[in-house]
């Protein structure tokens, strides 16, 4: 049998009453299916030939098999350049309206300043982005408002989006928009404002119940501001523009989680729940705290404690009837904005970066990271973009990622933060195990008639 097991597997412990079928995963497809013990021992022994025909077809045509002359790390290296040059159909644009932020969080890495765009910057900006789109046919026109805290730019925001807009309908895009923002100044008004003008995906950070959240998200004035977020959120999700678009309003809550607040974590979603947002919301997540050009990470959870953290939280929500990417969606995909070279940020300051971590971060003042400014006159021949090293660290013999079995879903992650040494692993490296018994029981039904 000229076939062998994929490294790229994962199988859960034992399930089902009699506990003689385990859920199997392959990483290079994304295809899992519940297996029998004998099927299990046949591939993790090598006795392929011991298959049946139809069954084995469908291992190989998911890749749980596959050639065993194959050098595997090669062909994910290859998938992932390959992906990436073919799959470049959506062109990306950050976009800091203010430097600012009301807040002052322990381990935000920016040293906020008052700076704004400014009306002379838009046509800049419209030239910026209409020179990309003239250069390549993308059929997305993607753009993120981000800061510091962009609602405080909401000015800027209205005037740019008509022009936007104009710009992705002239090249056949269909535009999009996303906001990050801490919540506190999302009122309804402005929340409105920001739908009608091409908005539909708010991301908002809440850290804990409002004693943990208020010590960790106050304002520079020394005030707490879940009570904000919190009355904001509840007036949102009960509004008319919500509840007639919903489908296409997708708000999604992170909790940034270190070893100071991990222990109250998990009691957000019960208090989301009993103010009526938790039902509303696109997607609740847990994003462990890493250094951002500080020393955050000292504070950091070990990954293998957030990994276990995030199943847990993972399950609650099965419990009130939510699952939020149980298992990850896609494969061979970098999913930051430095792996296209026309993707860009732009912050207040009119310097024009391409990655959203260094904006007005001290330690990357004059790096590699910034590619020049909107107001220079010359903007290219500034810095390239610093993929070689990172490209080097990955796809090398030296590489802690040649062993690593989900390669195929991570792809070594943050470009910054491998180039600084530091490999920001994902969950998914200590926790697909569990992700596939929660896989399991969240569609047990499903499973139960897909056995191999």
């Amino acid at each position: 049998m000229n076939y062998k097991l994929s490294y790229y597997t994962e199988f859960s412990d034992p399930i089902g009453k009699n506990q003689n079928h385990r859920m199997g995963y392959a990483v290079r497809s994304g295809a899992s299916f519940i297996i029998n013990n004998n099927i299990y021992n046949n591939l993790v022994n090598g006795e392929l030939e011991s298959i049946s025909t139809d069954i084995f077809a469908q291992l190989k045509d998911h890749e749980f098999v596959v050639p065993k002359e194959q050098d595997e790390f090669l062909y994910v290296k290859r998938m992932f350049y390959l992906k990436r040059s073919r799959e470049n159909d959506t062109l990306y644009f950050v976009i800091h309206p203010f430097a600012g932020c009301q807040l002052n969080c322990h381990y935000c890495g920016q040293k906020h300043q008052q700076s704004m765009l400014s009306d002379g910057d838009i046509p800049h900006i419209i030239d910026r982005v209409l020179d990309k789109l003239r250069k390549k046919p993308y059929k997305v026109l993607k753009i993120g408002w981000f800061g510091g805290e962009p609602i405080i730019g909401i000015a800027l925001i209205k005037k740019i989006t008509p022009l936007l807009r104009d710009i992705a309908n002239q090249y056949n895009c269909k535009y999009v928009s996303k906001i990050v923002t801490n919540g506190q100044l999302l009122s309804k008004d402005k929340f409105i404002c920001l739908i009608e003008n091409g908005v539909t995906k708010f991301e908002i950070t809440i850290d804990g119940p409002r004693n943990i959240h208020d010590q960790r998200r106050i304002t520079k004035t020394g005030q707490g501001s879940f009570d904000d977020i919190i009355d904001n959120l509840q007036v949102i999700t009960s509004s008319k523009i919500f509840i007639d678009n919903k489908k296409d309003i997708a708000i999604s809550i992170r909790t940034n989680v270190d070893s100071d607040n991990y222990k109250q974590a998990l009691k957000i979603p019960t208090i989301l729940e009993e103010k009526g947002i938790l039902k509303n919301l696109a997607l609740y997540y847990f994003a462990p705290v890493y250094s951002w050009g500080n020393d955050a990470d000292k504070n950091s959870l070990h990954l293998k404690d957030f990994s276990k953290l995030q199943v847990e939280l993972m399950a609650m929500l099965m419990k009130k009837g939510l699952q939020y990417g149980i298992m990850p969606a896609n494969q061979y995909e970098w999913n930051c904005i430095m792996h296209n070279e026309d993707n860009e940020v732009i912050d207040a300051n009119g310097d024009i970066s391409c990655c959203t971590e260094v904006s007005y971060v001290p330690l990357y003042n004059q790096s590699k990271y910034y590619l020049g400014n909107i107001r220079s006159e010359n903007i290219e021949g500034f810095n390239q973009r610093p993929l070689s090293l990172f490209y080097k660290k990955i796809f090398t013999e030296n590489s802690p990622c040649i062993t690593c079995k989900v390669l195929p879903l991570c792809g070594g992650s943050c470009i910054k933060q491998i180039n600084e040494n530091r490999y920001k692993c994902t969950p998914l490296k200590y926790n697909l195990k569990d992700r596939l018994l929660l896989l399991f029981y969240s569609n047990k039904d499903k499973y139960e008639l897909s056995k191999l």
